[in-house]
């Protein structure tokens, strides 16, 4: 006989109440939807009237908000354990029945947790880091923030993610920008390179994350191959496999952004690249692939060649894991 994998359910919750999605203590969930019988907002815009944020007990950020649209038209991937859960928030002047439909991905007894979502207050204009250990690969599925910026439906949490290295930052995310926040995050990150986040908010807020371990990588086994390159004024970077690797991209990112808030982008423009002819998939000034999931597929002989298109020079950052090695 098995186990119960489907971890979906619904309650009744009165008006500002909160229900909490909690894993028992020996095991690990992922959640993929958040629902309710109300809903709130202009159709075809409308969403559940539901505010959801990552709790450890105490301290809360938060990830879905009734009062915007980020991140609701998308599909959630939500890491929760018994210490890092979903707190669900049913902002209705009446009762709702709220609902998730989650999964059991880990049953671990007295092991540990795969999951590494955590929520931490950070200062006003102050930094936290998201890097696993050395012996371990993470990969970031979602970002939130007890202080959202922004006119509603268009806010979004009031931070700053960085991809760094320890020395130099690529931005991903910036809280006056619109672009990515309503994309998927796939954000893969190491000991060497992982993200870097700033509470731009004038006051100290709680900042969470979604976070799984990719691995158990083992000092110098990593398979992340997330990257953070500085380039000179008007120059290319390369981001190329070795001979025998395949890498999947999911992001691309700059310290340098192009643009009108909230429409700006990094400035640059990325290809596709054999050696000899390159083949254009985004620029500063296009939403293609600069609002959405991006999934780019490299190997050693056609690769990602990235331009400094301001001309100023910068550091251009990517987020990217190996898929094959084959040599």
């Amino acid at each position: 006989m098995g186990y119960q994998v489907c971890m979906t359910d619904v309650q009744a919750v009165g008006a500002g109440l909160t229900v909490s999605i909690q894993p028992p203590v020996n095991q690990s969930w992922r959640v993929t939807l958040i629902g309710s019988d109300q809903w709130v907002g202009v159709a075809p815009n409308a969403v559940p009237d539901v505010t959801a944020a990552i709790f450890d007990g105490t301290l809360a950020a938060n990830v879905l908000r009734s009062t915007d649209t980020r991140g609701w038209y998308r599909r959630q991937n939500l890491h929760i354990d018994n210490t890092n859960y979903l707190r669900l928030t049913n902002d209705n002047v009446a009762g709702a029945n709220l609902s998730w439909s989650a999964e059991l991905t880990q049953y671990y007894g007295t092991g540990t947790s795969v999951v590494k979502s955590d929520v931490q207050t950070v200062g006003a204009a102050a930094t936290v880091d998201i890097q696993p250990p050395t012996t371990e690969d993470w990969l970031v599925t979602d970002v939130g923030s007890s202080t959202w910026v922004g006119a509603a439906p268009a806010g979004v949490p009031n931070m700053e993610v960085d991809l760094f290295d320890g020395t130099n930052a690529a931005r991903i995310l910036s809280s006056v920008n619109t672009r990515q926040w309503e994309a998927a995050l796939k954000l893969y990150i190491s000991n060497a390179d992982y993200l870097r986040l700033t509470n731009s908010a004038g006051a100290p807020a709680q900042l969470g994350w979604s976070a799984e371990l990719l691995k158990y990588a083992g000092a110098g086994n990593s398979n992340v191959r997330s990257d953070v390159q500085v380039a000179g004024a008007g120059a290319t970077v390369d981001f190329q496999p070795p001979n025998g690797e395949e890498w999947e991209i999911s992001m691309i990112g700059a310290s340098v952004w192009a643009g009108i808030a909230p429409n700006q982008f990094p400035n640059i423009t990325a290809s596709i690249f054999d050696g000899t002819n390159a083949s254009t998939i985004q620029t500063a000034g296009n939403w293609m692939l600069n609002g959405h999931d991006l999934v780019i597929h490299v190997s050693n002989t056609n690769y990602l060649r990235v331009l400094d298109a301001g001309g100023a020079g910068g550091n251009i950052g990517i987020s990217a894991h190996l898929t094959q090695r084959y040599a």
